[in-house]
């Protein structure tokens, strides 16, 4: 999954590291300027991929916001 797979009939690219900031993330958009957006914030939604959660690693994000 993150860095991809290529063997003689197929080449498909990685996708990166599931823990990145841009994965499961909410980011928060400053429009005050609609012709200059910004980004003010990248928040983590869920838990990260491998992290224990009563005691079980964790296998992916989800798509809620816990709060």
């Amino acid at each position: 999954m993150k860095e991809g797979i290529e063997n003689d009939t197929i080449s498909i690219p990685g996708m990166g590291d599931p823990n990145a900031i841009e994965a499961f993330s909410v980011f928060v958009i400053d429009i005050e300027d609609p012709a200059a957006p910004e980004v003010i914030a990248k928040i983590k939604t869920y838990h990260l991929v491998g992290a224990l959660v009563e005691g079980i690693p964790a296998v992916g994000g989800q798509a809620r916001i816990p709060w």
